[in-house]
Parts: structure tokens; C-alpha cells; sequence
């Protein structure tokens, strides 16, 4: 029935146009026609976990590792980077790597906050200020 339903549409659609005279400049959108008695939802669904956009956007090897820049007190050899391995034992990616992204960055913001109020030193190093040291 579906398919019946964006037949007849395509046609409509193609006529309107040829009786119009109308110059499409930009590249038609997509109309996705589905039949009630399936998932809707499966078929239009993108995954959006914090785990998918790492995965996207972060060159990593085969074992889900990931290259950071070294510490000062790591960086001896000749490499400036060294290896973080996304897993279980890593607490933030074991609490978020299943969460949507957008929840996930603000997550992220409200500790980055909490723990910028909690630690004066935090701050004074952002505000470029001497530490207490001793």
C-alpha cells in the first residue's frame, strides 16, 4: 500500500512541476513513506551515543584506543603522544559512552563547573594567578 501511496505522489509531484515550469536549485529532499504495521522509529533512527560520536570523530586503532598528547612528566622518548584505551576501567567513558551526546557535553559542563567552584586552585590557574603551594 505504501508503495502505491509514493507512486501516485511521485507522479503528482513530477506533473506539478512540469506544469509550473519549476527550476529546483537545491537537491530535493528525501520523503520517507512507510507502512503503519512496522517500526517507524528503526528505520529513521540514527545513533547519537557519546560511544558513536567517538567513534566517529576520533581516529582510534582496532582495540578502541586512543591517542592523547603526553603529560610533562610523560613526555620523554621520541613520541609525543601516548595511548588511552576506552573501556570499563576508564570511568567516564564507562558512565557515558551509551548516553546521547548533547547529554553527555552537558554532563560534562556542570562537573567542569562543580569542580572549578570546589577547587580555588582550579580557578587561579585559569585566571593565570600564582598557587598556593605549600
Amino acid at each position: 500500500m505504501s508503495r502505491q501511496v509514493a507512486n501516485a505522489l511521485e507522479k503528482k509531484f513530477d506533473k506539478h512541476e512540469r506544469q509550473t515550469s519549476v527550476s529546483w536549485k537545491d537537491p530535493r529532499g528525501v520523503l520517507v513513506i512507510t507502512d503503519r504495521s512496522i517500526d517507524l522509529h528503526t528505520p529513521a533512527q540514527h545513533d547519537y551515543s557519546y560511544a558513536m560520536m567517538v567513534s566517529d570523530l576520533v581516529k582510534m586503532n582496532g582495540k578502541r584506543e586512543v591517542a592523547l598528547p603526553k603529560k610533562k612528566e610523560e613526555a620523554k622518548g621520541d613520541s609525543n603522544v601516548r595511548m588511552h584505551k576506552l573501556d570499563e576501567s576508564d570511568k567516564f567513558w564507562k558512565r557515558f559512552k551509551n548516553r546521547h551526546w548533547a547529554e553527555t557535553m552537558l554532563k560534562l559542563g556542570e562537573e567542569v563547573d562543580k569542580f572549578s567552584k570546589e577547587n580555588d586552585d582550579f580557578i587561579k590557574l585559569n585566571q593565570g594567578q600564582d598557587m598556593d603551594v605549600g
